[in-house]
């Protein structure tokens, strides 16, 4: 019975006129067959790697992967995802086909390829003819296009952007809607006609960038999971340029020093990231990364990285200060999503040689048993700043590499505390390594084996006024190695400091708490190797704290505090000279252990001290 229904309809439509639409050919899988009649009302729409063209009176559009459109009255489309190629056929009189976009009407007298994801972006690029783009919401604005024009469109924008020209040549060559398997569009001709006035007449304004596929955004290869496609199978990430000269830099973008892309969540399935380029280079690329959302938007996992992810050098220009960023964005406020930057077990990122890495978590950044490393770790642009703006930076069972290596929480302190924890984790800096920023209150702990080397220069751990841990853990410095938890602002914070079976060496050893009263630092055995100089200070009216067993092998020593103490069975071991300043010595007495130095031994006020 519906067969028979449906072959009425079908003549009805012929004998009557009625505009509708006839699906020419399917690649792939699509919501109708080929051969099928589409109607007014109707929606069409393919599947994961398919395309489809669809005729109409006198114009045809060709849709990608994962796309969505719906017939209108009067043959207009209503684009509601996807990529599309639309045409008015050749001839005298070309007709002018309307698409609609929601916010946005489009009419189309040539040939356009549209991308159009909700909530993300509209492009739009002229092939050939014209096409006046203008908006719903405000009488008036529109633009007129002409070929080689893209408008791309931001959800956000109030008004229309100026359009950017773009190479027609590439484009024509490398869009899959028009080099596909469904053979060349009947206005093919035109389109090679207007691509070649546009090189001819010397007019073409050579931007950065041809955005190929569906978006200028940089894309993952298991796109249709995430509901976000290509119309072309490249590599998971890749920049493609329309100059010719291969030297040339990217112009300046969103950040200060280069470009920036958004993409979702590395998928799971895909092992390997490989980012490569063709033409354009750019001094900082920033790669914007989403959390997992379901098919309603609602929350599933931060943001992850995974894998083995490697970048080509081709990627970066050859200016100095090359960096790869990945950075989560906090967008909105919303108390159930989490836009911290993870690292997933087995995570091996590395850049090119000269090329810096930056992880940027808007909330915090977390790794497991991952590898990260900076180039070679021998040029000093091969820094890894790892920086997490409201919460915690955790590392376990992980390596970090690089020629300057920082770990920081938030550059403003106007959150509530944060958190740095290494555990097993070694972080090796050839030249610094700085764990706290100075601007925002870190506690920092680094624990079971963690291992700390600045191998040319300092190595910093720095709290400002939060608790600093040192347990079981070997620190290395060429030059200077600083422990400070002092915060100069609050004489009140509790930067309590414990070095618990802690191994420290370096030319220069510094450590100094700050604690309003009671312990604030305490040094729980360990072994600590200054060859110039060792300084233990506990600030204000706190002491220092020595118990069990530990070693100080340097020619001087200071320990400055309210009161120094040495618990009963303590010892505390120098090598060379020991300067003791405090108001209370509690050592070398009854009920309190010792303090033995091989360069003689020294009991001082507290207020002869000299600095830190």
């Amino acid at each position: 019975m519906k067969n028979h229904l449906l072959t009425f309809l079908t003549m009805l439509c012929a004998v009557t006129g009625a505009p509708g639409a006839d699906v020419q050919f399917v690649k792939g899988k699509a919501s109708a067959p080929q051969g099928a009649q589409l109607q007014p009302g109707d929606t069409f729409a393919t599947r994961n790697k398919s395309q489809s063209q669809v005729g109409m009176k006198k114009s045809f559009f060709r849709v990608g992967s994962d796309s969505q459109v719906r017939l209108d009255k009067g043959q207009k489309i209503v684009m509601e995802k996807g990529v599309m190629l639309v045409g008015s056929d050749p001839g005298r009189g070309r007709e002018t086909v309307e698409v609609n976009v929601p916010g946005y009407r489009m009419k189309v007298r040539g040939s356009v390829q549209i991308a159009y994801y909700p909530g993300q972006y509209l492009k739009v690029t002229v092939l050939e003819g014209k096409v006046t783009v203008a908006l719903q919401s405000l009488a008036g604005e529109f633009e007129e296009l002409e070929p080689g024009q893209m408008l791309i469109i931001n959800p956000s924008d109030k008004r229309l952007p100026e359009p950017v020209e773009v190479d027609l040549s590439r484009i024509i060559a490398t869009s899959q809607l028009i080099t596909s398997p469904l053979g060349s569009p009947s206005t093919k001709g035109l389109m090679d006609a207007a691509s070649g006035a546009q090189g001819g007449d010397g007019n073409l304004s050579r931007t950065p960038l041809v955005f190929t596929g569906a978006s200028p955004d940089m894309y993952l290869v298991d796109n249709a999971a995430r509901g976000r496609v290509m119309d072309e199978e490249r590599s998971v990430f890749q920049l493609v340029n329309d100059l010719a000269d291969s030297s040339a830099n990217v112009a300046q973008k969103t950040y200060a020093d280069g470009l920036s892309y958004t993409s979702f969540p590395f998928p799971a399935t895909e092992p390997s990231i490989l980012m490569t380029r063709t033409g354009a280079k750019t001094k900082e690329l920033t790669v914007l990364l989403t959390s997992a959302v379901d098919d309603f938007g609602g929350y599933l996992a931060p943001a992850e990285l995974h894998g083995t992810i490697r970048a080509d050098a081709d990627l970066f220009s050859a200016v100095a200060g090359k960096k790869l960023v990945f950075e989560t964005q906090e967008f909105g406020v919303d108390p159930f999503n989490d836009y911290s930057l993870q690292l997933a077990a087995g995570t091996d990122l590395q850049t090119p040689s000269e090329v810096g890495i930056g992880l940027r978590g808007a909330l915090g950044v977390t790794g497991t048993n991952a590898t990260v490393q900076a180039g070679n770790a021998t040029h000093p642009d091969e820094v890894l700043e790892i920086r997490a703006t409201e919460r915690d930076i955790s590392f376990t069972q992980s390596t970090l590499t690089a020629y300057t290596v920082t770990l920081a929480g938030s550059t403003v302190n106007t959150g509530p505390e944060q958190q740095i924890t290494l555990d097993q984790t070694t972080v090796t800096g050839r030249n610094t390594v700085t764990v706290g920023a100075l601007e925002s209150r870190t506690r920092v702990t680094l624990q079971n084996s963690t291992q700390l080397a600045a191998l040319l220069s300092h190595l910093t751990v720095q709290s400002k006024g939060a608790p600093v841990t040192l347990d079981g853990s070997t620190l290395t410095a060429e030059a200077n190695l600083t422990v400070d938890a002092m915060d100069a602002t609050d004489p009140g914070a509790n930067g309590l400091v414990t070095l618990k079976n802690a191994s420290l060496s370096a030319d220069v050893i510094r450590v100094r708490s700050s604690v309003a009263g009671g312990t604030g630092l305490l040094i729980d055995g360990g072994t600590f190797n200054a060859d110039s100089l060792l300084k233990f200070y506990s600030a204000g009216a706190s002491s220092v704290l020595f118990r069990g067993d530990v070693t100080v092998n340097s020619p001087h020593a200071i320990f400055a505090g309210q009161t120094v103490q040495v618990e009963a069975g303590g010892s505390v071991n120098v090598s060379g000279q020991a300067d003791i300043y405090s108001n209370n010595h509690l050592y070398n007495s009854a009920g309190f252990g010792t303090i033995s130095a091989g360069g003689g031994l020294q009991s001082l006020p507290l207020s002869s001290a000299p600095g830190f």
